[in-house]
């Protein structure tokens, strides 16, 4: 229900009256409150959203689920910081971020969520920023290449062509 009620707010069609009864229920769990914080955020009701927000807690508990919704405490934390965002509090974002970003560092492997929302997170918090040009070098095949873009997608093609392969 919450994250069907923040699908609609993020599309300009809060559902008001659902949203309100949700919030009259006082839910104990932390990802429900947090959701519709972040409708109640996007709507612009940014004091109903810093009162859920803080009747959620600062943490979540360490999970991972692999059978059923995939969830994760990374993917939550990191869900949690792009509600920080919505409520202009980029500074507390950035810090979660932060700590989501050492703690999955070293990790082999990140599921499609996690993944999907940690870079969902990174980029509401800095694409806010950062609308200019965007510099940045990487690494491949122990080739350095520095590179510029005006807008955060870059592609370049990273497999050898036929012809590399020959030479």
């Amino acid at each position: 229900q919450a994250f069907r009620l923040y699908v609609l707010a993020l599309f300009g069609k809060p559902e008001w009256s659902a949203m309100n009864q949700l919030y009259q229920l006082k839910t104990n769990d932390i990802m429900t409150n947090v959701l519709l914080a972040a409708s109640f955020a996007k709507s612009g009701k940014k004091e109903m959203a810093d009162a859920l927000y803080t009747q959620a807690g600062k943490a979540v508990a360490p999970y991972r689920e692999h059978r059923f919704s995939y969830g994760s405490s990374i993917r939550d934390e990191a869900f949690i910081a792009q509600l920080l965002v919505l409520m202009n509090k980029e500074s507390e974002a950035a810090e979660r971020l932060s700590r989501i970003l050492k703690q999955t560092g070293g990790q082999d492997y990140l599921n499609t969520q996690e993944m999907s929302m940690v870079l969902l997170a990174v980029s509401r918090l800095y694409g806010k920023e950062n609308q200019g040009n965007n510099r940045f070098s990487y690494s491949w095949n122990g080739k350095k290449v520095d590179a510029s873009k005006s807008h955060f997608v870059y592609e370049t093609e990273v497999i050898p062509s036929p012809q590399q392969l020959l030479e």
